[in-house]
């Protein structure tokens, strides 16, 4: 990958408290790239200091072959789109839009050229002499992407665009920014708590905790093959099963807290790394419930089920584990027994097994379907 933007061991601190350790990213031209973690994991400061708001403590980033450093904010060319949207209550729309061109000394016929061009692009035009007060969240939202763009930005860059949206606007406004990201072309950086939101508009994602890259990927990879214990449980909804494991007595099996288990197929290629205890992440969607033991099966009592609209979420508490025993989460479709009854969680794939220490994943590639 060739890139366009280079981030080179970017590190800031305030104090004794590390905010981003080391950071080293490529991001090539015209990609769209979510920033994705908790709160407090540093992906906001990582977004300030691109877009110049933030001075980083060390480390340089070049845009498009120039270092940029130490380049004030109004000198990047880079558009940003706040959390709140930040519209100035007293202009009307058109009036926001143009602000960062007149800032920058674009006026006349030119400038009003790029505000038409914009209000088009987020199909906003028929709205210019309306005040912010006047629109949805949704709109709002909409003007003030169409401000960023106007500028013909280097880089665009979102900071929980979506947050302040309800959960049915919030899905639509999904799709409209991918196809805007489609249409422009723009490399994009977008800030997010919501995986949802990485995973469906992001062509990659980078998975952040304290400071630290995780793990940098495709939404498909980063997903099915997490490189650490902390990517699989953080995400999913929910998140992947995470049972503590060691190696069984006899050949072929695996301690679960206490419960002997033998895997088959691929799932057992995939715990025969075990060597020691380690962490298994099992997701929902890739375990079956059934009535009767079967090879590759574990034992288990049906606590409690929640209905979940077009699924069932099974919460299996597995019999003769240690105090306090794990429980299972099974996504299921089909219809469950009562709960308090005898049942069987089957594997079919394996999404990791973790280093109880590192936390960094040591089960081989052929993990998987059997």
């Amino acid at each position: 990958m060739t890139a366009y933007l280079t981030i080179r061991d970017v590190a800031k601190s305030y104090g004794r408290s590390t905010a981003l350790h080391c950071i080293d990213m490529d991001i090539a031209r015209g990609e769209f790239l979510a920033l994705l973690g908790p709160s407090g994991s540093g992906k906001t400061t990582l977004l300030r200091i691109l877009a110049g708001l933030l001075d980083p403590g060390r480390g340089t980033l070049i845009l498009d072959g120039v270092d940029m450093t130490k380049t004030p904010a109004w000198e990047r060319d880079i558009g940003l789109v706040f959390q709140n949207y930040a519209l100035f209550p007293h202009m009307d729309v058109r009036q926001n839009v143009g602000f960062g061109l007149d800032m920058r000394g674009i006026r006349g016929a030119e400038a009003e050229r790029r505000i038409d061009e914009a209000l088009e692009t987020v199909s906003m035009r028929e709205y210019g002499t309306r005040r912010p007060g006047e629109l949805s969240g949704g709109q709002q939202q909409r003007i003030a992407i169409a401000r960023a763009i106007a500028i013909k930005p280097r880089l665009l860059l979102l900071d929980e665009p979506l947050s302040n949206l309800d959960a049915v606007l919030r899905q639509s406004v999904r799709i409209e920014l991918r196809e805007l990201h489609e249409r422009t072309g723009l490399t994009t950086i977008m800030v997010t708590h919501d995986q949802v939101e990485a995973l469906t508009l992001a062509d990659r994602v980078a998975l952040m905790e304290r400071g630290e890259v995780i793990q940098v990927d495709r939404p498909e990879d980063l997903y099915n093959r997490p490189a650490s214990a902390f990517a699989a449980a953080f995400l999913g909804s929910p998140p992947a099963n995470l049972l503590p494991v060691a190696p069984g007595n006899a050949p072929g099996t695996v301690s679960i807290s206490g419960v002997v288990w033998t895997p088959v197929g691929q799932v057992a290629q995939a715990v025969a790394a075990l060597r020691g205890p380690a962490r298994l992440a099992l997701r929902p969607e890739t375990l079956r419930l059934v009535a009767q033991e079967v090879p590759g099966a574990i034992s288990g009592r049906l606590k409690a089920v929640e209905y979940m609209g077009g699924e069932r979420l099974a919460h299996v508490e597995l019999t003769g584990a240690d105090a306090p025993a794990p429980v299972v989460l099974v996504r299921s479709a089909d219809a469950l027994p009562e709960t308090g009854q005898v049942v069987f969680v089957l594997p079919g794939a394996v999404t990791g097994l973790y280093d109880n220490e590192s936390g960094a994943n040591i089960a081989p590639a052929t993990a998987g379907e059997y």
